[in-house]
């Protein structure tokens, strides 16, 4: 498990009645809230990207990690009811990015609407009606200097 040791996950269910459509502000940095969390937070590049039902499986490469489990690489469930998910790895680097700074939070048992179960996989953080924690990090540079993440 990524944070609390013997904590039973919970399950995932996003918010349906915020949908908005896409896209998001993908010149905005993500709330400094989600830095204060304990979240596992790193900077990595996209390597992957498949849609599962409504929700995007998303590997990256890790590049940098400022906070939390050190991966070489992570393979996280984005749950994002809020602005839909890209149909595919190409719209995913042109939509949201390559190079980008994550947080991910422990998944517990995550479960597909349609019963695909994805189990023990890390979640990226995505408050109900809110952006998610994965930005660009040039975006996200002054945000991360000014937590004193980074130099």
């Amino acid at each position: 498990m990524l944070l609390a040791t013997g904590a039973v996950g919970a399950l995932v269910h996003p918010a349906t009645a915020c949908t908005v459509g896409w896209p998001y502000e993908p010149e905005k940095p993500f709330s400094e809230a989600y830095l204060q969390e304990g979240y596992t937070l790193f900077r990595g590049t996209v390597v992957d990207y498949e849609v599962v039902g409504h929700y995007g499986l998303v590997s990256f490469a890790v590049t940098q990690t400022y906070r939390g489990l050190r991966e070489r690489a992570w393979r996280a469930v984005w749950a994002n009811s809020t602005f839909g998910v890209p149909k595919d790895l190409d719209s995913f680097k042109v939509e949201v990015g390559k190079d980008l700074v994550v947080a991910l939070r422990d998944g517990g048992g995550f479960f597909d609407p349609k019963g695909i179960t994805l189990r023990w996989k890390p979640v990226i953080v995505q408050d109900s009606c809110r952006e998610p924690a994965m930005q660009k990090f040039v975006v996200m540079e002054p945000v991360l200097k000014k937590a004193g993440l980074i130099d």
